[in-house]
């Protein structure tokens, strides 16, 4: 679950101006204005636009979000239509999620995935 989203800017006054009218059909409005931060939400802030003046010019991320054939692919539906092969055609067998996602997800257990395991690392002699 992501909690907020934080966009580093040059100038605050216009791409607060900007994302105050593109963030309205979602229901966003301007929540917090400060200084150098301002934060729109529903009912707390979620999107943050941060005052960051020495923001190089162009993409802050190396590379581009998305290249033009992903661009692309997502101009077309993406939802299997039935007339392909489906995973089993691959050997993998669909899961619910419930099933897997304790074994995947046990890195970010408090403690990590042997929290439940007690290993005693004292040397006794």
């Amino acid at each position: 679950m992501i909690d907020h989203v934080s966009v580093p800017v040059r100038n605050l006054v216009a791409s607060s101006a900007f994302y105050e009218h593109v963030l309205a059909p979602l229901g966003y409005a301007k929540l917090v204005e400060r200084p150098a931060t301002v934060g729109f939400g529903k009912k707390y802030p979620e999107f943050w636009l941060n005052l960051r003046p020495d923001l190089a010019a162009g993409p802050s991320n190396p590379g581009a979000p998305l290249t033009r054939d992903q661009w692309l692919m997502l101009r077309r539906d993406n939802v299997p239509s039935g007339q392909h092969p489906g995973l089993e055609a691959f050997g993998i067998r669909p899961a619910p999620l419930a099933a897997v996602a304790y074994e995947w997800l046990g890195r970010f257990h408090r403690g990590g995935k042997f929290a439940g395991r007690r290993i005693n690392l004292t040397a006794t002699n």
